[in-house]
């Protein structure tokens, strides 16, 4: 494991608990199991910013479609259409 920073924290009693139990099932230290964990969470959040910024992108790309009026939409005849 590469050495960083040192941050402290407070944990519930219930989460330091399953800490201790994961440390000795796993012949894992507290930093290496807290330190995966807040990777993967951090993972996890960045892919759903990305796709919270697609989806708002999305959204103002539809938006400034719907403003401009497309040449096509007034030549299209779509009377029989449901």
């Amino acid at each position: 494991m590469i050495y960083g920073k040192i941050t402290s924290v407070r944990l519930p009693t219930k989460v330091q608990d399953q800490l201790e139990e994961a440390t000795y099932k796993l012949h894992k230290g507290k930093s290496e199991i807290i330190v995966t964990a807040l990777e993967e969470y951090l993972s996890k959040f960045n892919q759903q910013q990305l796709a919270a910024d697609a989806r708002q992108q999305s959204i103002l790309a539809s938006e400034s479609d719907k403003k401009e009026n497309q040449p096509w939409d007034n030549d299209t005849d779509d009377s029989g259409w449901i």
